[in-house]
């Protein structure tokens, strides 16, 4: 093909006249040059590629198949490469393949394929998608270079990392709530904002969730926007006890794995329900044995003595004197005294306390102590009640045994009577001006007044300490308003 060829003739070509001149016998007539043979041409004319889920890989591209050559081209195969620049060759990877049929002349064909990239692509790199028509050279064709075609290009994103989430384990007091988002943190490789947060709630031991104030089910989970978070709060339960709870995180791609936390509800209490109590001058007693003080669940106390009298009463911890308010750890109370007050006047602190269950602080509550002048027994025979006008003032001291009720009764001929509240007595003083302490049954004091003699009382019964071997004084103010 493409070579010139010339026609000619030769008179006497086969020499049968013999002649003067042999060789002027040829002559050039014309020439000419051979045609090409008939060939296809296979060619990419057009096509597209484009990523269907980057989670997986999975991509969809097309070309269009033309031969623009002279000859027919049998059937053949397009193939699909993934390249790492932008010229296609047969010695990039190959991702799939497409049958392509016959084509005459001029005539075009239009293939698809769906395929999946490879999973060791790098993040961060191009990569470039292309196809080639007859990539295994099944058809001759008059030119073999011009089989490949760039359909697309793309960038590997780095592989999403899911968020990781934190959860700290809480004590909430029962009735308390915390909100959700102290319960845990979130971090995120990516930089990631979380869109959506889900909670579980291990079941009935403990507290429960609240969303914009709606109480969730025990046991269940709930998905919350991260818009809504803050409308999520864990209240402690009606009872103490301990639950798991569970949380994870959502970036909008991908959700952390479940983590969980323990959740306690605490019910702290601080019970007193004597309110009053003496003790001797410089004795020491422990806060805890207080009768009818009951401290349970907490995990900080606070204490107040409203006296600041240094004469008065005061706190002792450790040895060390304690004045204002301070805090103790609730294992400490066992080490926490109060000692009574000097000198000969009676002292009263008004003393403070209230307790910290988890984060939060408990009310209040209010016991007063008195401090009694102490009065040796030996004292007793030689003691007298004192007079001024119509009013008497008498005193007795006894040894306490053992912490059981008694009442003194105070009555005269018109049955006027009053009782007050002291501890079990052994044995009474006897007092002067005609009052006679009686003992019945190891139970009832009776003080009487000879039958013509009247009385009201005016002051008041000081409580005593309760506890064993205590001495105590009870003291009345009577007058007698005919005398």
């Amino acid at each position: 093909a493409g070579r010139t060829y010339y026609i000619g003739a030769i008179a006497d070509y086969s020499n049968r006249v013999g002649e003067s001149n042999e060789g002027n016998n040829g002559r050039v007539l014309g020439s000419f040059i051979a045609p090409p043979p008939r060939k296809p041409d296979l060619v990419v004319t057009g096509g597209t590629a484009r990523m269907i889920d980057s989670g997986t890989g999975r991509m969809y591209a097309n070309v269009t198949v033309r031969n623009q050559g002279t000859g027919t081209a049998g059937s053949s195969y397009v193939g699909y490469y993934l390249s790492t620049n932008s010229t296609i060759t047969t010695l990039d990877t190959r991702l799939s393949v497409d049958y392509t049929g016959s084509l005459a002349s001029g005539r075009s064909e239009y293939d698809y394929q769906y395929f999946n990239l490879p999973k060791n692509l790098v993040a961060g790199r191009t990569y470039y998608i292309g196809a080639i028509a007859d990539y295994s050279n099944r058809v001759g064709e008059s030119n073999e270079g011009n089989n490949a075609r760039l359909l697309g290009s793309f960038t590997v994103k780095p592989v999403n990392r899911a968020p990781v989430v934190t959860t700290y384990n809480k004590t909430v007091e029962s009735g308390k709530a915390l909100s959700a988002s102290s319960l845990f943190r979130v971090t995120d490789a990516d930089g990631d904002a979380m869109t959506r947060y889900e909670f579980r709630d291990g079941g009935a031991g403990g507290g429960y969730f609240k969303v914009d104030g709606v109480t969730r089910s025990s046991g269940q989970a709930f998905q919350v926007s991260a818009s809504r978070l803050g409308s999520v709060r864990y209240h402690g339960g009606a009872n103490a006890g301990s639950e798991t709870l569970s949380v994870r995180a959502y970036d909008g791609k991908t959700w952390s794995a479940w983590k969980s936390l323990t959740a306690t509800t605490t019910k702290s209490k601080v019970d007193i329900t004597t309110r009053t109590h003496v003790v001797d001058a410089n004795e020491q007693i422990r806060v805890s044995s207080l009768p009818g003080f009951v401290a349970s669940g907490v995990s900080q106390l606070q204490f107040f003595d409203s006296n600041a009298d240094g004469n008065s009463g005061y706190f002792k911890l450790g040895g060390a004197r304690k004045s204002g308010v301070f805090s103790i750890a609730g294992s400490d109370l066992g080490n926490l005294y109060f000692v009574g007050g000097k000198g000969d006047n009676r002292r009263f602190d008004d003393l403070y306390v209230r307790a910290k269950a988890g984060s939060t602080w408990g009310e209040w509550s209010r016991v007063s102590i008195a401090t009694e002048p102490h009065h040796d027994t030996a004292l007793l025979p030689n003691h007298k009640p004192k007079w001024n006008g119509n009013n008497v003032t008498f005193s007795f001291m006894t040894q306490l045994p053992t912490p059981l009720s008694q009442q003194v009764v105070l009555q005269g001929l018109q049955g006027i009577q009053f009782t007050s509240e002291i501890r079990h007595a052994r044995g009474v003083a006897k007092m002067g001006r005609g009052l006679r302490p009686d003992l019945h049954g190891g139970e009832r004091c009776g003080l009487r007044w000879p039958d013509a003699f009247r009385f009201r009382e005016l002051g008041r019964v000081r409580p005593c300490l309760l506890s064993s071997n205590r001495r105590c004084m009870v003291e009345h103010d009577i007058q007698r308003p005919d005398q």
